[in-house]
């Protein structure tokens, strides 16, 4: 936690050394496909499933020459796993304000670049729910050991495509956080997505 503390300090007093004329604001949405590592006095679940949702927000790019960026977002973003059930499956639905920190490489191939990303993020529990069925129970935030942890952090890697103004990517959330306060319990999350944004003002 103290190296991706100190690694998101530097990228932020990297970015307010940049030219503000060179800055770009962008919105960007996509699917998400998450699930979590859980584990149980070090014993890890097997039967835990991708569930499907998405992200959406609003990213800044402030870039450093022609091949490298710094880009914060603010997103939007789904999270939680499926578990195959009989006769219902179980889903844990959640919900959670994200802040990626990513700093960004181009790689320019003519009339399309390519990019590669890495960064820490942060994240803030909103709501979650668990399903089975017609029975449904509402996720209680908080420090205790029957409440879950609202903090979430990890790592994000990826890759994409921009040509003009669009960007497609695909991307990884490695998730570090623990969302259970018990002891000896771990919930990590792992989120695949695939990401479209419009970088305004490049059109």
């Amino acid at each position: 936690m103290k190296q991706l503390i100190r690694l998101t300090a530097i990228l932020m007093v990297m970015a307010f050394a940049v030219n503000a004329q060179a800055q770009t604001f962008g919105v960007k949405a996509g699917l998400n496909l998450s699930s979590m590592v859980i584990k149980v006095n070090d014993e890890k679940a097997d039967d835990i499933l991708m569930k499907p949702g998405f992200h959406l927000g609003a990213t800044y790019e402030m870039p450093f020459g022609d091949m490298l960026a710094f880009e914060p977002g603010l997103l939007l973003s789904t999270k939680g796993y499926k578990m195959d059930g009989d006769p219902d499956d179980f889903v844990f639905n959640l919900m959670y304000v994200e802040i990626p920190l990513n700093a960004k490489t181009y790689f320019d191939l003519g009339g399309l670049e390519l990019y590669a990303l890495a960064g820490p993020y942060l994240g803030f529990g909103l709501s979650g729910k668990g399903k089975m069925g017609d029975d449904s129970e509402d996720v209680e935030w908080g420090s205790e050991k029957t409440e879950a942890n609202r903090l979430d952090y990890g790592l994000n890697i990826g890759a994409g495509v921009k040509i003009g103004a669009i960007e497609a990517g695909i991307g990884y959330g490695l998730g570090l956080g623990n969302m259970s306060n018990a002891d000896d319990v771990s919930y990590k999350h792992r989120v695949l997505g695939v990401s479209f944004a419009y970088k305004l003002g490049l059109d």
